[in-house]
């Protein structure tokens, strides 16, 4: 298989799971819906934030997914730095094998993308939980925005992690292949022949 055939499969593969992994909260979604709307007790304006955040990254999720399955060509030629001005379903002349360095770097960008798909609607969720709070005591508050504000620096950090998989992954695998090289090189003791002198 080649680099492009190989991204085009993990493209399709990640869809899938995000399908698998939006499912639930989407009957979570449906569940709330259906309750706020037949309730006796109204909800609060808060309680109605969360729900329509929960419903919009159940809708970003699932359209990410829809767009890494049928734009699987197009992703995976960026991935594999095939020019996308081109026809994308152009055959290649030659069908080269991927190498070992390009399935890792096809790997890390895909996981680099998965990363940033999950991370984005939970990090603009609680941003905005975090911007409309307004809990009746003080201290109540302070709690709740301490908490919320370390939520959403783990998941910037998570977010940037994921963007830099995604976008450096070449970079990445060939700093990880020289390490290894230079270890390879280096052998025992430093490079030093460690073979016992003939006599």
């Amino acid at each position: 298989m080649t680099q492009r055939d190989i991204a085009q499969l993990c493209c399709r593969a990640l869809a899938i799971l995000l399908i698998v992994q939006t499912l639930p909260r989407l009957a979570d979604f449906l569940i709330w819906i259906v309750t706020g709307t037949t309730t006796v007790v109204s909800w609060a304006e808060e309680q109605w934030i969360t729900v329509f955040a929960v419903g919009v990254s159940v809708i970003f999720l699932l359209a990410a997914a829809f767009v890494l399955w049928w734009k699987a060509d197009l992703i995976a030629a960026w991935m594999s730095g095939y020019d996308i001005q081109d026809d994308v379903k152009e055959r290649q002349a030659i069908r080269i094998d991927a190498s070992l360095h390009e399935i890792h770097a096809v790997i890390l960008s895909c996981l680099g993308a998965w990363l940033s798909i999950v991370t984005l609607p939970r990090a603009v969720g609680y941003v905005v939980q975090l911007a409309t709070t307004s809990p009746s005591h003080a201290t109540a508050a302070d709690g709740r925005q301490i908490l919320l504000t370390a939520a959403v620096a783990e998941l910037l950090l998570s977010l940037l992690l994921g963007a830099w998989l995604l976008l450096g992954a070449r970079g990445v695998v060939s700093v990880l292949h020289n390490a290894r090289g230079i270890g390879l090189d280096r052998g025992p003791a430093g490079g030093q022949d460690s073979s016992p002198p003939s006599t």
